[in-house]
C-alpha cells in the first residue's frame, strides 16, 4: 500500500497554512487524493503520496522558503544533489529573460514549464547541490548586463547570455562534484592572509636558493 501524507500533516511539517498549501499543490499540477483518516474520526481528507509530498517540499525550498521554520528553528537544508539550470521560458518574445533555479530533474521541470509555453527551453545545466543554489544565483545574477526582474527571486534579464554561460562554467570549476563529494560546504575562499603567507614563503625559498 502506498504511503500517504495528509495535507494537514504536510502543512505542519513545512510550516505552511493548509489552505495555501492546497492551492500551492494544485499550482504544481498535483491532484490530491481523498482518503478516510482514522486520526480525524475517519473523515475524508486530502492526501499526497510520499513522492508528491517530497516534490512539494523541494518546490518550497527552491522558492526560498525555509521549510519547517514554523515548528523547528534553524533547520538545516538536506544534502540534496541535482542540477542548477538556466532556462528561457518564452524565448520568442523575451529571449533575454532567464529563469535560474535548482532541480533534481531539470528535464522534468522543463516539461512543467512547457505546459505554459511549448517553446520553453533549457539553456545550460551544471551538477549542483541544493544548498549552493542561493550563492550560485547571486554570483550569476551579478554578471554584467544582468538584472533581477522586480518582485521575483529567480527571473533575470541578461543581455550577454554567452558571457553569462562562460561565467557559470568558470564558477562551477571551483565547486566539488556533488556525485563524488560528501561535504555540503561551499568551497572555502582563499583569504588575503593565506596569499600573503604563500608569497612570503616563496620569497624565502628564493633567498635560500641564492644563498
Amino acid at each position: 500500500m502506498r504511503e500517504l501524507v495528509t495535507l494537514g500533516e504536510l502543512s505542519k511539517r513545512i510550516g505552511m497554512d493548509k489552505s495555501h498549501l492546497r492551492k500551492f499543490v494544485l499550482e504544481l499540477g498535483i491532484e490530491p487524493h481523498r482518503i478516510r483518516d482514522p486520526k480525524a474520526q475517519n473523515q475524508k481528507v486530502l492526501a499526497l503520496t510520499a513522492d508528491e509530498a517530497a516534490r512539494v517540499e523541494e518546490e518550497r525550498r527552491r522558492k526560498g522558503f525555509d521549510v519547517g521554520t514554523k515548528n523547528k528553528r534553524n533547520t538545516a537544508l538536506p544534502s540534496v544533489s541535482g542540477e542548477f539550470y538556466i532556462a528561457q521560458l518564452d524565448p520568442a518574445r523575451y529571449p533575454e529573460r532567464l529563469k535560474f533555479g535548482f532541480s533534481i530533474s531539470p528535464a522534468q521541470r522543463l516539461v512543467e514549464y512547457r505546459r505554459s509555453n511549448p517553446e520553453a527551453r533549457l539553456v545550460r545545466t551544471w551538477p549542483c547541490k541544493q544548498i549552493w543554489e542561493k550563492a550560485v544565483m547571486d554570483a550569476l545574477g551579478g554578471h554584467m548586463g544582468c538584472s533581477r526582474v522586480e518582485q521575483t527571486r529567480e527571473l533575470f534579464d541578461c543581455v550577454d547570455i554567452p558571457g553569462l554561460l562562460e561565467r557559470g562554467d568558470a564558477l562551477f570549476q571551483f565547486f566539488p562534484n556533488p556525485s563524488v563529494q560528501e561535504s555540503d560546504k561551499l568551497p572555502e575562499p582563499v583569504s588575503q592572509n593565506s596569499l600573503d603567507e604563500d608569497r612570503h614563503l616563496s620569497r624565502a625559498s628564493e633567498v635560500s636558493a641564492v644563498d
